[in-house]
C-alpha cells in the first residue's frame, strides 16, 4: 500500500482527452478544481477529489485540506474534513511512504477494504459512497505551502472504468497533472497575496496611537508626553483599545501583536 515512484518515461503524455484544454485554461483560477475533477473522471472514473498539503511522515503534523471537489454535493469536502479532523491521516501509508520517495513523484492505490481502521472506512468511504482512492504524491517545488501535495482521486462503488485501467490512466497522466497542480497552487497563492491588513484597523486614531506607543515600549507618561495627552486620557484610550482588541493585560497585547504591529 506504500506509494511507488512514477517513472519519468512517458512524462508529459496527456493523450487526446477533451478535459485537458479546460484544465490548462483555468490554471490559477477558480475553475481549475472542477476542470481537474473532470479530467480525473475522464481518466480514472473519479467522482471526488481532494488536494492536501503535508509534510513527510505521520508525526510531522496534520495535513491541510487545500481544496476538494465532488460530483455529488459536498461529499469530498466532508470526507476530507473527517480525514484531517478525526486524525485518520495517522494511519495513512501515503504519508508514511513519503520519505521513501526521495522527492520523486509517487502513485498509490488504496481500496476501502484495505483500510487499517474501520472508523476511517465508515467516515470517509462508506458514508459518502466511495470505494477506492488513487493518489498522486507531488513534491511541491514552487507549488507553495507545504513540502508535499497529495492529489486524491476517489472512485465510487460502481464505476464504468475498471480499476486496472484507472490506475494505468492516472499514472500516465501523473507528470503533466503534477506540473499543472503545482503551477495552479503557485499562481493562486501569488494572487491571494495583497497588502497586509492593519491589525489595529478597528481602533480610533487615538486608540491606535496609544497601542502603538505601548508596543514600542513607551510608558504611559512617555506616551502622554508624545501625544499631548494627560495620564488619565492615556489610560482611557488604553482601556477602550484593549476592550476592542479582546485583550486584558499588556502582556497579552504583546503576545498577540508583538512589536511588529
Amino acid at each position: 500500500m506504500h506509494p511507488q515512484p512514477v517513472e519519468p518515461a512517458g512524462a508529459g503524455r496527456t493523450g487526446p482527452g477533451a478535459a485537458w484544454p479546460a484544465l490548462i485554461e483555468h490554471i490559477g483560477e477558480a475553475g481549475f478544481l472542477p476542470a481537474l475533477l473532470g479530467l480525473c473522471a475522464e481518466v480514472a472514473g473519479a467522482s471526488d477529489l481532494s488536494l492536501l498539503g503535508c509534510d513527510a511522515g505521520t508525526d510531522a503534523g496534520a495535513p491541510v485540506l487545500l481544496a476538494a471537489a465532488s460530483q455529488r454535493g459536498d461529499a469530498a469536502q466532508v470526507a476530507g474534513q473527517r480525514y484531517v479532523g478525526e486524525q485518520h491521516y495517522r494511519l495513512d501509508h501515503n504519508l508514511r511512504g513519503l520519505p521513501l520517495l526521495g522527492g520523486r513523484l509517487g502513485f498509490s492505490h488504496l481500496h476501502a477494504a484495505q483500510l487499517p481502521s474501520e472508523a476511517w472506512r465508515r467516515a470517509c468511504y462508506d458514508a459518502v459512497g466511495l470505494d477506492e482512492r488513487l493518489s498522486l504524491l507531488i513534491p511541491a517545488g514552487d507549488g507553495g505551502g507545504a513540502p508535499w501535495i497529495v492529489l486524491n482521486a476517489y472512485r465510487p462503488r460502481r464505476c464504468a472504468i475498471s480499476p486496472q485501467a484507472a490506475q494505468q490512466g492516472l499514472r500516465q497522466q501523473a507528470p503533466a497533472l503534477a506540473a499543472a497542480v503545482r503551477r495552479h497552487l503557485a499562481l493562486a497563492s501569488a494572487a491571494a497575496v495583497g497588502p497586509m491588513p492593519d491589525p489595529l484597523a478597528g481602533l480610533s486614531e487615538r486608540e491606535r496611537q496609544v497601542v502603538r506607543a505601548i508596543l514600542a515600549g513607551h510608558s504611559a507618561k512617555q506616551t502622554g508626553q508624545q501625544l499631548g495627552l494627560s495620564p488619565t486620557s492615556v489610560a482611557t484610550y488604553r482601556q477602550r483599545a484593549f476592550q476592542k482588541l479582546g485583550v486584558r493585560r499588556q502582556v497579552e497585547l504583546f503576545r498577540r501583536f508583538g512589536a511588529a504591529s
